[in-house]
């Protein structure tokens, strides 16, 4: 092997590329690709954006998190907000993976502008045209860029086995240098023209490595969360091409988000170190790069401290988790804008009635350091939420919810939606009965009663054991006789407080108070009998309103059924 780097000349150079692609003729150039994917006729100041997630499973709520603010950036500023699945690591791919970013995605209301969408009759369709956005079926733009880069001596292809490369990276420990694939270590740099054709001829295995300049420097660049960063250089040649043809993030990276239009990337603050090489990779093919802003992840206090959440550990980190926990999606949504913006807050205290996409939210709000999930914050959100839908809207969502996670209580809600939403509609023109559902897994304990499946068994109503059987008997038997559908609440009570007089009840604690003796209780214990036979538990929404909402045929029967005990 030469002691030196070799240097070669053009007609080497194209005459190598040729060979490494050898279908090179049906390649488009790269004017050709300016001409199918122009600059984008926006309005001054639009952001195109992207969420670029790897299908390697279940989505998790830093990638939501991050789909919402370049979502809402996008369309404050009249740009164009796009979905490209990032699948180049076909090892980790899951073909089940690419439905759940679609669909978790199109659930949160965050659909991309362009991109994979689900159509109305379900089918999954890409709408746009800068794609594919899919990476494995934009290989030949891949492979065109690389064409390029090889005629201009730009990359190089390195024959070097994970064998060897592991040694020499033990040899460079040793030495307790830089690790990686660099200067006299780039062993590719050094092979000739006739050995390389021939390696090539040959079938032996390679990637297309960058040739990375040796001097290293700094270099700096505006992040708008952070401000400026300043980081060395990249003098590492990064692996642009696998073995198998399929770029690698960097390079796809780069080539997609020129030809895409993408004017501002926002991702993980993962991704900090990486932005010498991306910033290299824009300026060696001569294209404008957009900007960089990193987000810092979502962090969980634990006992030892905060940490980053992982899928691994926390279940909380996983998308779904919210939905299935009762979390109404758009308290998710405002949830996390309130972690990448603390004034959402206050915006939303003194807008109650506005959409959250009223909210224009700013990077420069967002803070360094990570956002701490706070599962009670989303709790009150969503407690907000629900008590802020109309009754249509929360018969839908509980009833979709339900339709998953309580079947048996969403049948009993489809046979009659009428009076399940008088059932839902109990007392929410108060502040405690508008609130009473915090989640979505609150619906069960407030509507089931409703329902006479779910009651409990004659013999295990809870009534109070101080009243005798015959007492709370003809008590039953006497609202059974005088309730009618057309009683007012007041009514109700009314007539509850006649029951009580006739039958030996005080019609008022006070005057039970007063002389315990004379009487066999009060009305409140009257009112008891009624709402354990009614709602099968000591406690229950307001009994005038509940009694409404039965109706007389049900309030008959749950007497009758009582009285059997």
């Amino acid at each position: 092997m030469n002691n030196k780097e070799t240097q070669f000349s053009s007609k080497e150079l194209r005459t190598l590329a040729e060979l490494i692609f050898p279908k090179w003729q049906q390649l488009p150039s790269l004017d050709e690709l300016h001409k199918k994917y122009p600059k984008r006729g926006l309005p001054e100041g639009a952001i195109v954006n992207r969420v670029a997630p790897s299908p390697t499973g279940k989505m998790h709520i830093g990638g939501l998190y991050v789909a919402l603010v370049n979502r809402r950036l996008a369309k404050q500023t009249q740009g164009v907000f796009f979905l490209r699945i990032e699948d180049t690591d076909q090892e980790r791919t899951i073909k089940e993976a690419y439905n759940t970013i679609i669909d978790s995605l199109a659930d949160y209301g965050l659909s991309p502008d362009e991109g994979s969408i689900r159509s109305s009759d379900g089918k999954v369709v890409e709408q746009g045209v800068y794609g594919p956005y899919i990476q494995t079926a934009r290989k030949e733009i891949y492979h065109a860029c690389a064409f390029d880069m090889l005629c201009r001596g730009v990359i190089y292809p390195c024959f070097m086995t994970k064998e060897q490369i592991q040694e020499q990276r033990d040899e460079q420990q040793k030495q307790e240098l830089r690790t990686g694939i660099y200067g006299e270590w780039a062993k590719g740099r050094y092979l000739s023209f006739t050995d390389i054709e021939s390696r090539i001829k040959a079938g032996n295995s390679y990637v297309l490595r960058l040739r990375a300049p040796s001097a290293v420097d700094t270099i700096s660049w505006e992040d708008e969360i952070r401000g400026t960063l300043t980081l060395p250089q990249n003098s590492i040649d990064t692996v642009l091409i696998k073995s198998d043809g399929i770029p690698t993030y960097h390079f796809a990276h780069l080539v997609d988000d020129h030809f895409m239009g993408t004017t501002h990337i926002i991702r993980a603050d993962e991704w900090i170190s990486s932005v010498p090489l991306h910033l290299q990779l824009f300026s060696l093919m001569g294209w404008q790069p957009p900007f960089y802003t990193h987000v810092s992840a979502i962090q969980k206090m634990t006992e030892t401290g905060k940490r980053k959440m992982s899928k691994r550990h926390d279940p909380e980190a996983n998308v779904e988790y919210y939905w299935e926990s009762g979390f109404p999606r758009q308290a998710v949504i405002e949830y996390l804008l309130n972690l990448a913006n603390s004034d959402f807050e206050d915006w939303r205290r003194e807008n109650p009635d506005l959409d959250y996409t009223d909210f224009k939210i700013s990077l420069s709000k967002m803070g360094q350091a990570g956002p701490l999930a706070d599962l009670v914050k989303l709790e009150s959100i969503s407690r907000d939420i629900l008590s802020r839908m109309n009754i249509e809207e929360l018969y839908k969502v509980t009833y979709i919810w339900a339709s998953v996670y309580d079947v048996d209580l969403a049948q009993e809600m489809a046979k009659d939606p009428s009076y399940t939403k008088r059932a839902l509609d109990i007392e929410r023109d108060s502040e405690k009965g508008a609130k009473r559902l915090a989640t979505l897994k609150d619906l069960r304990p407030q509507l089931a009663p409703f329902f006479d499946r779910f009651l409990p068994t004659p013999n295990e109503l809870p009534f109070a054991e101080n009243l005798k059987v015959e007492d709370r008997n003809a008590i039953l038997a006497l609202v059974k006789e005088r309730f009618q559908d057309t009683d007012a609440p007041e009514q109700f009570f009314e007539n509850i407080k006649a029951i009580s007089a006739k039958l030996g009840f005080a019609s008022a604690v006070k005057d039970f108070k007063k002389n315990p003796q004379a009487y066999k209780g009060h009305v409140g214990d009257v009112a008891g009998v009624v709402r354990v036979a009614m709602f099968g538990s000591t406690r229950s929404p307001d009994l005038g309103q509940l009694m409404q909402v039965l109706g007389k045929q049900i309030v008959v029967t749950r007497c009758d059924r009582a009285i059997s005990t």
